[in-house]
């Protein structure tokens, strides 16, 4: 296997999982919107589900960082090439201080994920009359 194809996987799957995440986490927050409850003020979520709406919301924003960050650093290393007449098709390795923030966020997305599923699936899970109609 060459090193190109080694790269190519693991753009591909990273690429993936962030759309994985990024699906999961919009039906975290449906699943929590399911649970609302109508009132005179409008529609209101129970506050057991913050928490997991805050790390649902947290992996969206680490998945947004992640593109908005990567792409200034990858575009500065871009116009850092273009500068010293590098070729396009040489061989290049990039300082590895560019790949760093890309992937703190990408772990970051995952975690927060992981744990607003947890605690979104505790919260369901740990207060049944959520699912009982209180409707007269």
């Amino acid at each position: 296997m060459k090193r190109s194809a080694v790269t190519e996987e693991y753009v591909f799957y990273t690429g993936k999982a962030s759309d994985v995440v990024r699906q999961l986490a919009l039906i975290g927050f449906a699943v929590i919107w399911l649970f609302k409850r109508e009132t005179n003020a409008g529609p209101v979520v129970p506050t057991a589900f913050l928490w997991p709406a805050f790390f649902l919301l947290l992996a969206l924003i680490a998945d947004l960082l992640q593109y908005a960050i990567a792409a200034p650093l990858w575009g500065w290393y871009d116009e850092k090439l273009n500068t010293s007449n590098t070729p396009k098709d040489a061989d290049v390795k990039p300082p590895d201080r560019l790949y760093v923030a890309s992937r703190v966020c990408f772990y970051a997305k995952l975690l927060s994920l992981i744990a607003g599923f947890i605690w979104l699936l505790a919260v369901i899970g740990a207060d049944r009359r959520i699912f009982v109609d209180v409707s007269p």
